[in-house]
């Protein structure tokens, strides 16, 4: 299994490669924004806003104005209220408790990573305008751990995003 070193959060380059990417299944391309529990690939045409705003690491990830998720990554995550029960989903080297609203106006999805001390929350807005965009950023969402040697390594290829994409479809 091939591994992909990430040391820091890395800005996409345009490619054409990018542009038929919010149409794909973004497991087929390396990722591109990297925190110590995971890892994604930015879909094409959005862009990201990244910001410490405490002990915790915030990603807005957006297209043009519109916001397509919200990604935490931290120790201490908000349990999601106003919600039904969670379905359980189990990957491979984590758990996801996947969330919606009970006026289904939002999905919320919380991963365990086993073995990180951080969790991984990812909050969308259920928006026609940006819902390609949304499971294309969950298509390309991978586990990451720590090596000895510094740094870190990411899972390639299929992530977590099928079983993520087929909870949220749900």
């Amino acid at each position: 299994m091939k591994l992909i070193l990430g040391l820091a959060l890395a800005l996409p380059l345009a490619t054409s490669m990018d542009v038929r990417a919010a149409e794909e299944n973004l497991s087929h391309y390396p990722c591109n924004v990297f925190n110590p529990a995971a890892c994604f690939r930015l879909p094409a045409n959005t862009h990201l806003d990244y910001s410490v705003p405490a002990d915790f690491d915030l990603y807005r990830v957006l297209k043009g104005d519109a916001e397509v998720a919200v990604i935490y990554v931290g120790s201490a995550p908000r349990r999601p209220e106003g919600s039904l029960e969670p379905r359980i989903i189990h990957m491979k080297g984590a758990r996801a408790e996947v969330y919606d609203a009970l006026d289904g106006s939002r999905v919320e999805i919380l991963i365990s990573v086993r073995g990180a001390d951080s969790k991984v929350h990812i909050i969308s807005e259920i928006d026609p305008v940006v819902q390609r965009e949304f499971v294309a950023l969950l298509t390309g969402l991978r586990g990451c751990r720590y090596i000895r040697a510094g740094g870190q390594k990411c899972a390639a290829g299929q992530g977590w995003g099928e079983l993520l994409v087929k909870a949220v479809r749900e």
